[in-house]
Parts: C-alpha cells; structure tokens; sequence
C-alpha cells in the first residue's frame, strides 16, 4: 500500500491509477444521479410532508457525491501530488504588510 501511495504522489505519471481515480470519479457521479433521483421522487410525494432523514441523508450523499466525483474524475492522479505549504512565518504572512506606528 505504501508503494501505490508514494507512486500516486511522485510526479511520474501512473496510467493504470490515473485511469482507475478517473473511473471512481465517474462512479461517484453516477451514485450523484441516482441518489438525485431518488431524492427528487422522496421529495414529491403527496402530501407535503418535513423533511426525513431518509430525505436528508439523500441530499447529503448527492452534495458529496458530487463533489468528490468532479475533483476525481478532473485531477485524476493529481488529488494525490505533493504541494508545498508555506511555513508560519513565510512570505504569505500578512504581518509583515502591517506599518508600525
């Protein structure tokens, strides 16, 4: 396991993950649908009613699922690249912009 992570973060690309994050994005984004889908036929049944936690629970995995198949299925291997954050006191402080009276 260790070694397909370190791959997925080196900065040579890896077709066979690449192809495999793509394809759980595209998943993702049909689970996205059905569970949209579901969600509408909860939503209109006769009578009007508050909302369940069927109905919530339905919603929530439609916002996720969504979310997370996009980014899958548009990075790719990329979700999983290295990237350098700057220390406390870097160039991103906005304390050094402050004037000292």
């Amino acid at each position: 396991m260790h070694d397909v992570l370190h791959r997925l973060q080196s900065a040579e690309r890896w077709f066979v993950g690449d192809l495999a994050i793509r394809g759980i994005g595209c998943l993702l984004l049909g689970l996205c649908a059905a569970a949209a889908w579901w969600l509408y036929r909860l939503v209109h049944q006769p009578p009007a009613h508050p909302a369940s936690l069927a109905e919530l629970a339905a919603g929530a995995l439609t916002v996720v699922s969504w979310a997370t198949g996009w980014a899958a299925l548009g990075e790719g291997q990329g979700l999983f690249k290295r990237v350098t954050v700057p220390g406390r006191h870097g160039p991103s402080d906005p304390a050094h912009l402050r004037k000292d009276p």
